[in-house]
């Protein structure tokens, strides 16, 4: 097989991948379903903490091609798991913030991280991708 079509079958398989993400985080917002408000669950098998390291492979792993800004949002989820972060604690320099929700929204829908819309600003925590 060719670098290209290589290429092209990881690009499928992300995608594919982010779908796969977004439809089961269809089918676990119950809140909308029920009207009840709820935070982003931690999963109960989850560790408490996690090293970032193994993180960024883990990452890696499920999606070859991540890039350094992506491998960074990972890093500082992964430092700050479970509480997560908000665009501004990961990245704190205003004149770069587009780029990082843009790179968090990349890495939500491959399911590498999820999203709390519920608090102002958003916050961000590490995907069960990860944990898999």
């Amino acid at each position: 097989m060719n670098d290209q079509a290589r290429i092209l079958l990881h690009t499928i398989a992300d995608h594919l991948s982010g779908l796969s993400a977004a439809v089961r985080g269809l089918a676990e917002e119950e809140s909308l379903v029920t009207g009840s408000a709820s935070q982003p669950e931690q999963r109960e098998d989850a560790p408490s903490s996690v090293d970032a390291t193994e993180a960024v492979t883990r990452a890696r792993t499920l999606h070859p091609l991540l890039g350094s800004h992506q491998e960074l949002v990972i890093r500082a989820l992964a430092n700050a798991h479970p509480e997560g972060l908000s665009a501004p604690q990961i990245n704190p320099n205003a004149s770069t913030q587009p780029n990082t929700y843009m790179t968090c929204d990349k890495l939500e829908v491959l399911g590498l991280i999820r999203c709390d819309t519920n608090t102002h600003p958003k916050r961000y925590y590490l995907g069960s991708r990860i944990f898999n």
